[in-house]
């Protein structure tokens, strides 16, 4: 086994070089600014903000920036460029003037109209890929505030390096654009989910346990996510040895048939699927209904964080991306997989002990009982 690890990582090892060499010569063309003004908050009047990687839970904090400026810069006009899974976040919780929806083909056809357009093009990521410092530059906004100031030249209004996580990134993104240490919010906003809320309430009503616990069992990538032997497994074990516990699933699209099939095998009257219809507002009401919600790294932290909710999230060994991404909820707790064995190791999320679990759950409920 530890040979087959190997080899992978070996090839991913050749991947990553190659996409290093095509950034470098992408860097050679494009990591450049041509405009020479001073940056001025004030003259701001026009800004894109950079969401391409349609990641949920980098585009629940940049609700902040949104919000913000709808309150405190109403005259700032406001452009994602994302796709569909950032707009449908944004349309449930802020006004957005403009979306290009970029796709990954025709990235020059798609952006034409928009060249020279914007004040300021905003990317609080840790960098661009090679197609992503391409797309920066052809915008050709006036400025860029980014957070990797260090690395690429086309970026004038630095983030403050000190700020890794992605929440603190907006913050300061968001009183750079302002011109405000105070802010009125300082949280993310979610969309309204009072009808699921009160769905989940007449599913529950009836049900007399202890503790409540949100399950996701899915996050970005196969590696990040439970494969349906691995979630049996645990869910087995939980729910023998803790028959307090109402475990509940958070529906997810295209799993509909993995969570049936979940609940089909333990037949357990601790294991509630509410509903197999998938939406944000559902996991938002199950994640503010539960005691506390266990899930890989991946979106339903951040929602967790939005709603000061405790969750244990499961995070590989690095600790740069955890610092990045932790859990902001209060009473939240970490489970780490496993250490990669090489360089390039990629861990699955179901790779930790259960003595990990135990101990997470024991901290929780202390803390919040």
């Amino acid at each position: 086994m530890n040979l087959i690890k190997r080899l992978k990582a070996k090839w991913r090892t050749v991947r990553n070089t190659q996409k290093a060499i095509k950034l470098k010569a992408a860097c050679a063309l494009y990591d450049h600014r041509d405009c020479s003004d001073v940056f001025c908050a004030e003259d701001v009047k026009h800004i894109v903000i950079f969401r391409w990687d349609d990641k949920l839970g980098d585009c629940i904090m940049a609700g902040i920036l949104i919000n913000n400026l709808r309150l405190h810069r109403p005259d700032i006009k406001i452009t994602v460029i994302c796709r569909q899974t950032t707009k449908l976040w944004l349309d449930k919780v802020s006004f957005i003037d403009k979306y290009i929806l970029l796709g990954k083909h025709n990235l020059r056809k798609t952006l034409q109209p928009y060249k020279n357009k914007y004040d300021v093009f905003v990317d609080v990521s840790n960098g661009f890929s090679y197609k992503e410092i391409f797309i920066a530059k052809y915008i050709n906004a006036k400025h860029y505030l980014g957070f990797s100031a260090d690395r690429f030249n086309i970026i004038d209004v630095s983030i403050d390096s000190k700020q890794t996580h992605f929440y603190q990134r907006y913050i300061n993104a968001t009183k750079i654009l302002t011109n405000k240490e105070c802010l009125t919010s300082e949280k993310p906003p979610v969309p309204n989910y009072k009808k699921e809320l009160e769905f989940l309430d007449s599913v529950i009503i009836d049900k007399n346990y202890k503790n409540i616990v949100g399950i996701n069992f899915f996050g970005s990538g196969k590696y990040r996510r439970f494969s349906l032997e691995k979630a049996v497994s645990l869910m087995k074990y939980w729910l023998e040895k803790h028959p307090e516990d109402l475990l509940v699933l958070l529906p997810t699209p295209g799993e509909e048939k993995f969570l049936t099939k979940l609940v089909n095998q333990l037949a357990s009257s601790n294991l509630l699927l509410p509903t197999d219809k998938a939406s944000l507002e559902m996991s938002l009401a199950i994640i503010d209904k539960a005691d506390f919600t266990f899930t890989p790294d991946t979106a339903v932290v951040h929602m967790a964080s939005a709603l000061d909710k405790p969750v244990i999230g499961i995070y590989r060994e690095n600790r740069m991306n955890y610092e990045e991404w932790k859990p902001l909820g209060m009473h939240s707790q970490t489970i780490f997989n496993r250490e990669p064995i090489c360089d390039n190791d990629s861990v699955y999320v179901y790779e930790f002990g259960y003595e990990q679990l135990e101990e997470t759950r024991a901290n929780i409920l202390k803390a919040i009982k």
